[in-house]
C-alpha cells in the first residue's frame, strides 16, 4: 500500500531481501489489514489442510488397493495381503516422503509393484539381517552385496509364487 522501497542484496544463486522502507502510515495500513483478515486466512489453512487429508486418505486408499490388486493372493492368504496393502499404503504414501508411492514419474499399478517387492523384501526376507549379518561394510558394487541383494529378489518371487493364486 502506498510507496515503499525493497532492499535486496545479490547472494550465490539468489536474490536476498534485506527489509521494505517505508512510511510509517503505510505499514501501519498494511498491518491492520493483515490483522482484519487474520482469522479469514486461518479458517481458509484449515480448510486447504482438511481438503488435502482427504485428499491423502483417498490416495493412500487406492494405493492399497493397487498393492491388493498387485499381490492376487489366494483367498486362504486375504487377510496376510490386506495387512501387506495397509502397511504398504501407509509407509509408501507419506507426503514428501521421496517414496516410491509418491513420485508421478510411474503408474499406480507400477508404484504399488515396485513399493510391494520392496515391503517384502525388506519384512519377509532375510535381507536386512544378512545385511547386519555381514556388518554396514558392503557396497552397493560388491559381489557379496549382490549376492545378497539376489538371494533377496529370489525369496520375494518365491514368497509371493508360495501366496499367489494358482492359475
Amino acid at each position: 500500500m502506498g510507496p515503499h522501497w525493497v532492499a535486496k542484496e545479490p547472494a550465490k544463486g539468489y536474490t536476498r531481501t534485506l527489509g521494505i522502507w517505508a512510511l510509517k502510515e503505510n505499514i501501519e495500513a498494511v498491518q491492520q489489514l493483515a490483522e482484519e483478515t487474520r482469522i479469514q486466512r486461518e479458517v481458509k489453512r484449515a480448510i486447504s489442510q482438511a481438503q488435502r487429508g482427504r485428499k491423502e486418505a483417498k490416495y493412500r486408499d487406492q494405493f492399497a488397493e493397487a498393492v491388493y490388486e498387485y499381490l492376487d493372493f489366494e483367498p486362504k492368504h486375504k487377510k496376510l495381503a490386506r495387512d501387506i496393502a495397509k502397511g504398504m499404503a501407509e509407509h509408501a504414501t507419506q507426503v514428501s516422503s521421496g517414496r516410491v508411492g509418491r513420485t508421478r514419474k510411474l503408474t499406480l499399478e507400477d508404484k504399488a509393484a515396485l513399493a510391494t517387492r520392496a515391503y517384502i523384501w525388506h519384512n519377509y526376507t532375510h535381507y536386512e539381517d544378512q545385511l547386519l549379518e555381514f556388518g554396514f561394510d558392503l557396497k552397493p558394487g560388491d559381489y557379496l552385496y549382490q549376492e545378497v541383494k539376489g538371494e533377496a529378489r529370489e525369496a520375494v518371487d518365491e514368497f509371493l509364487s508360495h501366496h499367489r493364486k494358482k492359475s
